[in-house]
C-alpha cells in the first residue's frame, strides 16, 4: 500500500494506491510499468515514445499535472468529496470512502457494463467516481480540472510496406530493451501469431525467455486446440514451453472480485497462473505478452474462418449491399442477432462502433434510443477533437474495448502478484503507424496483415494450421462451451455488483 498526501490552495490531495510506485521523489509519482523511463520525470514532448503503461503524478504548489498512457492501461479513479480530493488505482477504495448517500449510481455505465463487460474510458458506475482517460493530461488546480487528449490525429493513408517497417522497428527496439532487463522474462505463448512473432523477435536477439502457457484443468473444448497448436507450433520454433495447470474449478478470492468486477472476465486463468509463475520464478518477473494486437491491428476478429470474414466485412465496409446480405447470413445461423439491423448513417456506425455486438457494428433495435444517445453525447466531445476517421475509430477502440477486461486483467493479475507486464504491440508508435498505414479493405481478406508479413517477410515462417495436419483429432475431457465457463464465472461478478449499496437500489 502507498499512501501520500499534499495541499493544493485550500483543498486537500489523498494519493492512495494498492502497489507502490515504479518511480517516486517528493514531486513526482509514477505509477505502473513504463520500462523505457528510468528514474526521472516523464516530459509531455516524450509521449510519444513512452512504452508500457503508467500514472504519473507531477505535485506542484498550485497545481497537480496528471498523465495517463496511450491506452490507460494503468487505471487511476478520483473523486472529491468536500474540501478533498481522492485517487486511487482502486474503484473500491473510493467507493468505500464516500458516504451511501452520496453514491449515485451512474445507469448508463451500469448498462454498458452488462452489454460490454466493462465501462467506458472516463466513467464508472458510481457517477461520483471518476476515471483518468487515455492518452490524457490532466491539471488540477484548486478550483478546476482542466482536461488535454495528447493522442494525435492521423490520417490514413494506406501503405502496408511503411506499416510493416514501423511495427518491425518497434518491436525490435522493444526487445533491445528487453534483453538488458535484468528481470526473468516469461513469455506468455498462445502458439498464435503474435506470439509466435515475439518468439521469433527474442530469438532473434539472443534473449533469454521462458515460454509459458496455461493448460485448464479439467482440459475442455475452450483449451484443447490451444494446447495442440502450441506443442505443434514448440518444435518448429525450437522451444520447450512451460505447462502450468490452473483448476477452473478453484474458488475465486473475494480480493480479486473486488480488484476485476467493473471488468467481467475469465479471472482465475490470469490470476492462477501469475501466482504459480511467482512461486516457481519470485517476483524478480516481467511478463511479455502479445495482448492488445487484435484490437490495434484490426480492431475485432482475426481468425481467417468465414463467420469473421463476414464480421470484417461489416466492420469495415458497414453499408456495402454485401454487408447487408452478410448480417442476414448470421442471424440464420445466430438468432439472437435477430433484433439487429445493418447501421444506415456515419452517427449510427461510430455509436455501434463503439457498443460493439460481436466486434460487429450493428444496430440493436432492443436497445433504447436513451442509452444510444448518451454514446452519442460521449463521441461528439471527442470528435470535435479527432476529424480523421481511422483515428477516431482507434481511439474509441481504445476508450472502450482497450480499456476493457482483456487487457486489464493482464495487468492487474501481475500488479496483484507484485510482478509485471509488459505488452509489447501496445505503444504509441505501433498504434499511430496503424492509423496512418493500414489498408482496411486489404485486411477484410488478410486480418492482421502487418503480423503474418513480417513473420513472413522477415523470418520465413508461415504458420502452421493443426487442424489441416493428418494426424489432427480434437478430443477434450469436457463438453462444456467456453460461453458456460464464462458464466459460471461472471456469476460471481454479477453477485458483487449487486451487494454494492448506492442512495438508489441497482435494479
Amino acid at each position: 500500500m502507498f499512501e501520500k498526501s499534499s495541499q493544493l490552495g485550500d483543498k486537500n490531495i489523498k494519493i492512495i494506491c494498492t502497489h507502490n510506485p515504479y518511480f517516486n521523489n517528493e514531486n513526482v509519482i509514477i505509477f505502473g510499468f513504463p520500462f523505457n523511463v528510468k528514474n526521472r520525470a516523464i516530459s509531455k514532448d516524450e509521449l510519444d515514445n513512452v512504452k508500457g503503461y503508467f500514472l504519473q503524478f507531477i505535485i506542484k504548489d498550485s497545481t497537480i499535472e496528471i498523465i495517463s498512457d496511450i491506452a490507460s492501461l494503468y487505471r487511476f479513479y478520483y473523486m472529491e468529496i468536500g474540501n478533498t480530493i481522492y485517487f486511487s488505482n482502486d474503484f473500491m477504495t473510493l467507493f468505500n470512502i464516500l458516504p451511501k448517500n452520496k453514491r449515485t449510481l451512474n445507469s448508463f455505465e451500469l448498462e454498458y457494463w452488462y452489454r460490454n463487460r466493462y465501462t467506458t474510458g472516463g466513467d464508472t458506475i458510481c457517477k461520483e467516481i471518476k476515471k483518468v482517460k487515455p492518452a490524457h493530461i490532466y491539471t488540477f488546480t484548486d478550483n478546476n480540472i482542466y482536461e488535454q487528449l495528447y493522442y494525435k490525429d492521423f490520417k490514413n493513408v494506406p501503405n502496408r510496406k511503411q506499416h510493416i517497417a514501423d511495427v518491425l522497428e518497434d518491436l525490435r527496439d522493444t526487445v533491445s530493451i528487453i534483453k538488458e532487463m535484468p528481470q526473468k522474462k516469461i513469455l506468455l505463448f498462445s502458439g498464435g501469431a503474435d506470439s509466435t512473432l515475439l518468439v521469433k523477435m527474442l530469438q532473434e536477439q539472443n534473449v533469454d525467455f521462458i515460454p509459458v502457457f496455461g493448460k485448464l484443468i479439467p482440459t475442455n473444448s475452450m483449451n484443447y486446440d490451444d494446447i495442440l497448436k502450441i506443442k505443434y507450433s514448440s518444435k518448429i520454433l525450437g522451444i520447450e514451453p512451460l505447462e502450468i495447470e490452473v483448476d477452473i474449478n478453484e474458488n475465486i478470492s473475494s480480493d480479486i472480485i473486488d480488484i476485476m468486477f467493473l471488468d467481467r472476465n475469465i479471472t482465475q486463468i490470469f490470476f492462477k497462473m501469475a501466482e504459480k509463475i511467482k512461486e516457481q520464478f519470485g517476483d524478480d518477473v516481467i511478463l511479455l505478452n502479445g495482448q492488445a494486437s487484435d484490437s490495434i491491428f484490426n480492431f475485432g476478429p482475426t481468425s481467417k474462418n468465414i463467420g469473421n470474414f463476414f464480421i470484417r466485412h461489416i466492420l469495415f465496409k458497414p453499408f456495402n449491399v454485401m454487408s447487408f446480405l452478410f448480417l442476414e447470413v448470421i442471424k440464420l445461423a445466430r438468432k439472437k442477432y435477430n433484433v439487429c439491423r445493418n447501421v444506415r448513417t456515419e452517427d449510427e456506425y461510430t455509436t455501434t462502433f463503439f457498443d460493439v455486438v460481436s466486434y460487429m457494428p450493428i444496430f440493436d433495435k432492443s436497445v433504447s434510443l436513451g442509452y444510444y444517445n448518451k454514446i452519442k453525447e460521449l463521441i461528439i466531445s471527442i470528435k470535435n477533437i479527432i476529424k480523421n476517421k481511422y483515428a477516431l475509430l482507434m481511439y474509441l477502440k481504445i476508450y472502450g474495448f482497450m480499456q476493457g477486461s482483456d487487457d486489464y486483467v493482464n495487468v492487474q493479475c501481475c500488479e496483484y502478484n507484485n510482478l509485471k507486464s509488459l505488452f509489447l504491440f501496445a505503444t504509441p508508435k505501433i498504434i499511430y503507424s496503424t492509423v496512418q498505414n493500414t489498408d482496411y479493405n486489404y485486411e477484410i481478406l488478410h486480418p492482421k496483415s502487418v503480423v503474418y508479413g513480417i513473420l513472413s517477410k522477415t523470418y520465413n515462417y508461415t504458420m502452421p494450421n493443426i487442424k489441416k495436419e493428418k494426424n489432427y483429432v480434437k478430443i477434450s475431457k469436457s463438453n462444456e462451451k467456453y460461453v458456460d465457463y464464462e458464466e459460471k464465472i461472471y456469476k460471481y461478478f454479477y453477485e458483487k455488483m449487486s451487494s454494492l449499496e448506492f442512495s438508489k437500489k441497482i435494479l
